[in-house]
């Protein structure tokens, strides 16, 4: 498969990009200036397709690679080529700065991603996507979300990530990124989340922290 792509002169990306990187930079404690994500723009659903390598859902508008690049559907193409309504220019940005935040993540841990609630939740979180969501009364459906498809993934992690931020402070969450166990096992990721926070991830312990 060849792609073509070119650089780009465009003053609202640029803003959001470098505001992002700004932003992030201060929350996980980087000073990444060199080798940054770079961020490209996806012209349409074809094009995602090409660069999965397979069909794409429609809900899909962002993924990285790595710690390299990060990927947004172009917002021009939100109506006809996803799910979504064409973004809000600060909605947009906040869908930047989400993909962003998962390069830092691999940046930070050395490429483990960690399970799919704390994957997803530290980039909700980190991007202020909790803003669009419902904060939920009780916890009942992010940690059996195993893919982005399943319910309560996005309407829950974030507000559980901003939990552990707001009653354990940002140090212990970046410690446990940090940290994360190279596979996808999550014994041990539950063994060291309990090391770190001494209480093991369940509905149960996040539920007493409401």
């Amino acid at each position: 498969m060849i792609f073509k792509i070119s650089k780009i002169e465009d003053s609202f990306l640029q803003g959001s990009y470098h505001q992002s990187m700004r932003e992030l930079n201060e929350f996980y404690g980087l000073d990444w200036v060199y080798n940054c994500p770079k961020l490209v723009i996806v012209p349409d659903r074809e094009t995602i397709d090409a660069l999965y390598g397979r069909k794409s859902e429609d809900w899909q508008v962002g993924w990285v690679n790595k710690c390299d690049f990060a990927f947004v559907l172009n917002n021009d193409a939100m109506e006809t080529n996803s799910c979504h309504k064409k973004h809000s220019s600060e909605k947009y940005t906040i869908l930047i700065k989400h993909e962003l935040s998962h390069a830092f993540f691999q940046h930070l841990s050395k490429g483990s991603g960690g399970p799919k609630w704390f994957w997803e939740g530290v980039a909700i979180y980190t991007s202020g996507q909790t803003s669009f969501y419902k904060k939920p009364e009780k916890f009942e459906k992010f940690l059996d979300s195993t893919d982005e498809s399943k319910p309560g993934l996005y309407q829950e992690s974030g507000f559980a990530i901003e939990l552990l931020v707001r009653k354990y402070g940002k140090e212990k969450l970046l410690e446990l990124v940090g940290s994360l166990p190279k596979d996808k096992d999550y014994d041990l990721f539950a063994k060291k989340f309990k090391e770190i926070y001494s209480f093991a991830p369940t509905y149960e312990n996040f539920n007493n922290l409401l």
